[in-house]
């Protein structure tokens, strides 16, 4: 009887012996995520590598888009920090030119130069040649431009040399600027020309620089 009762009395302890095993391997994986705290994981690709606190659990990783984006704001600050308030520029560049006069359009291709500082105040003196493909003249013009964060005004004395006629004219070069403050700035010219003899006419001024200090 003795016998009987210790083996009934074993079978009862195994049975609560797996059921409590049985319990906590189904409860701990819950338990598991409900310890750790906020921003934390239980991710063993997460984990890899990583430290853990007391419960296993590890701090997830930061994403890549937002180091991306701090990457960006930087470069955008450096590149602001490098044009504010003024900044020394000496540079020469290319320029393209649209002109409408009573004599029809023409257009022109040539090379432009500017010293000076820029910012968001900036003077400088501006000069340029350019060959005008219709008319066959060669142009041009010598002057100064002021600029207040990124437009401009300029001012000028225009000329142009006619090589059929052989036969030069002056006038007055005036018009609105506007900058692109790049690595190599971008310049947006809308305005005139006054000539002594010529007809006056209307221009669309583009050019792109790069500085000659490096």
């Amino acid at each position: 009887m003795l016998e009987v009762a210790s083996r009934k009395l074993l079978r009862k302890l195994l049975s609560s012996l797996w059921l409590c095993v049985l319990s906590y391997a189904l409860a701990s994986p819950a338990l598991g995520q409900i310890r750790c705290d906020r921003g934390k994981t239980r991710n063993p690709k997460i984990c890899k590598g990583v430290k853990r606190d007391v419960h296993g659990c590890c701090k997830r990783r930061k994403r890549k888009k937002r180091k991306l984006a701090l990457n960006r704001s930087n470069k955008s600050s450096s590149w602001l920090s490098s044009w504010l308030p003024m900044k020394e520029f000496n540079g020469v560049g290319l320029k393209s030119d649209y002109y409408s006069s009573s004599q029809g359009a023409d257009r022109s291709l040539g090379i432009a130069a500017r010293t000076g500082p820029l910012g968001v105040i900036g003077m400088g003196w501006v000069g340029s040649v350019n060959y005008r493909f219709n008319s066959r003249m060669i142009s041009g013009h010598a002057g100064f431009d002021t600029y207040l964060l990124r437009f401009g005004l300029q001012f000028a004395v225009a000329w142009q040399v006619d090589q059929v006629q052989n036969h030069n004219d002056f006038g007055i070069n005036y018009g609105l600027k506007f900058l692109l403050p790049t690595s190599y700035p971008i310049f947006f010219t809308v305005g005139g020309q006054s000539y002594t003899e010529a007809p006056s006419e209307f221009f669309i001024n583009f050019s792109i620089f790069t500085s000659i200090d490096g």
